[in-house]
């Protein structure tokens, strides 16, 4: 379609958008997530990627309607993307796709490194050492 614009739409991975992959993967266990794109049936497998883009495409334009009620939404139609060439149906699935994995990393550590604890234990005793009650 030569009006089709991948940068036209966003994708965005929200609590709401795992809770819908969730659904799509085998056991419903969001983990089992690479498995929707290993199936040897090409068919599923292209259904799998277009259900992925609806759901992050239809993610991204509800929490834009969150934050900004007076939002247009933009939404890919599994119309729209069955009549896309394979092309650009996968170029738009590697950019849902890349934006699942991106907004799946986690950006703060979930254990302080040893050496942080130490300091930070360092830190408080030394703190701690001039308020005690013997003081």
């Amino acid at each position: 379609m030569e009006n089709f614009k991948i940068t036209d739409y966003a994708f965005e991975r929200t609590v709401w958008a795992n809770m819908q992959l969730a659904k799509l993967c085998p056991g419903g266990n969001i983990s089992n997530f690479t498995k929707l794109l290993e199936d040897e049936d090409t068919s599923k497998q292209l259904n799998s990627m277009i259900d992925i883009a609806l759901i992050l495409n239809e993610a991204a334009e509800k929490k834009a309607c969150f934050l900004d009620p007076t939002h247009k939404k933009k939404l890919l139609s599994r119309e729209l993307l069955l009549n896309l060439d394979e092309e650009t149906l996968s170029d738009t699935c590697l950019t849902a796709l890349g934006i699942y994995k991106e907004d799946g990393k986690i950006s703060v550590n979930a254990e302080p490194k040893k050496e942080e604890v130490e300091e930070i234990e360092s830190e408080s005793m030394t703190a701690g050492s001039s308020t005690s009650a013997t003081n």
